[in-house]
């Protein structure tokens, strides 16, 4: 007997179905009414059984047949439509297609496999979604009070439920974790595939005293830096210890990440007389290229290391990432007393960075995009507290430029 599910059975009947190694492809570029094309794209997936192909084959041609129709109807794919679908199918669809295309994505999936998790219902013996009235919820409803609410069908109350200690209340951490996971899948679809929904979470985000500042990024000050630098310098004397002094040194002073500069290589490293020395990062977490421009303080560091480097090593550094972040937290935990930001992340020194390059460097935003790889400007906004008179300085300068200029042209 022939294989129904043929490639070119499935072809024949719905041509924008594709038959791939573990799924079938939904691709459909069509015009709307306006001329513009529209293109989206759904993958469906089926395991060793035969029906389980089978079943994926008809919803992936009922899935093209209801989108091609609701397009030329509409305008828009009817899955680009956040009143049609529900918070599980942002959260299904950024698993399968989001969390692969990211570089550091297992913190994130792990937080997404707890939102999807089940539970089998002693009545029915069925599989029941822990947070399944969340889940239901229509993509356009979902908001941060929904999340983070006090009342008990709350994301926050059901997890604090549902967890094997229950009377310990949840590390503000762990929620924040959990609260940046349903953003990313927001953000996804937003941004990504171009869905029709409001974040959740734009705006005050609060829980039990998590207020905003909680969610956002530590900036770590220039005491606090020098006082972990100096308890991590008085350690052991080792290579690795000297290697991991060197990548804290330059995550203070570069808007980089710390896999960035751990996993840097000779052939880009860039020196050129009379130019800063240039850190070329060729595969970064958004997917494109950057570079680096160091300051005089971190060349010289770098330099100190790369004269220790043998010729026959392409790897700046030979440690680990996880190698900085445990040193760093060590010394963190051991002075917690003395620091004024005890809980500061080693990624804090990134944001401690961007920050002084914002404020004091007074760098545009939009140069500053290239030096950090932020695609979404509004993400650097927050670093930028410039005062009403330092931005009236700041015209009164630029027009006497033009005036200069319009004199010299005259």
């Amino acid at each position: 007997m022939k294989d129904t599910t043929s490639t070119s059975k499935a072809t024949k009947k719905a041509p924008n179905v594709e038959e791939r190694p573990t799924h079938y492809r939904v691709r459909i570029a069509r015009r709307d009414a306006t001329g513009t094309l529209q293109k989206y794209t759904q993958k469906f997936y089926w395991d060793s059984n035969p029906a389980s192909k089978k079943q994926a084959l008809a919803k992936a041609r009922a899935f093209a047949t209801s989108e091609i129709s609701h397009l030329m109807t509409e305008g828009k794919p009817r899955s680009s439509v956040g009143k049609n679908l529900t918070v599980r199918d942002l959260v299904k669809r950024y698993e399968a297609e989001g969390l692969p295309k990211l570089k550091n994505g297992r913190s994130t999936g792990s937080m997404i496999t707890v939102i999807l998790s089940t539970f089998d219902d002693p009545r029915t013996g069925q599989p029941v979604e822990y947070f399944g009235n969340i889940l239901s919820m229509g993509a356009d409803k979902l908001t941060a009070k929904t999340l983070l609410g006090d009342d008990e069908t709350s994301f926050v109350s059901i997890y604090k439920a549902t967890r094997p200690n229950k009377k310990k209340e949840p590390a503000k951490g762990t929620i924040r974790k959990y609260v940046n996971a349903f953003g990313s899948v927001y953000t996804y679809a937003i941004n990504v595939l171009e869905i029709d929904v409001e974040h959740p979470l734009k705006g005050k985000r609060k829980h039990h005293g998590l207020e905003v500042a909680d969610f956002r990024d530590t900036v770590v000050g220039d005491t606090d830096f020098e006082k972990v630098l100096a308890h991590l310098k008085n350690g052991k004397k080792t290579k690795k210890r000297k290697e991991v002094i060197a990548v804290v040194q330059i995550l203070h002073g570069a808007a980089c990440r710390r896999g960035e500069i751990v996993h840097l290589q000779k052939q880009n490293v860039l020196k050129e007389e009379g130019q800063f020395m240039k850190l070329i990062f060729p595969d970064t977490k958004n997917g494109e290229k950057r570079i680096i421009p160091l300051q005089e303080k971190e060349e010289g560091i770098l330099n100190e290391i790369l004269k220790n480097v043998p010729e026959d090593r392409d790897n700046v550094f030979t440690i680990q990432p996880d190698s900085v972040t445990q040193a760093w937290g060590r010394a963190r935990e051991e002075l917690k007393k003395k620091l004024k930001e005890p809980k500061a992340r080693i990624h804090d020194l990134r944001h401690t960075a961007i920050s002084y390059l914002a404020g004091e460097a007074e760098i545009p935003i939009q140069d500053l995009a290239k030096i950090t790889g932020h695609k979404d400007l509004n993400s650097l906004n927050r670093y930028y507290h410039k005062t009403a008179e330092r931005l009236g300085q700041q015209v009164k300068e630029a027009e006497e430029r033009l005036k200069a200029k319009n004199h010299k042209a005259s």
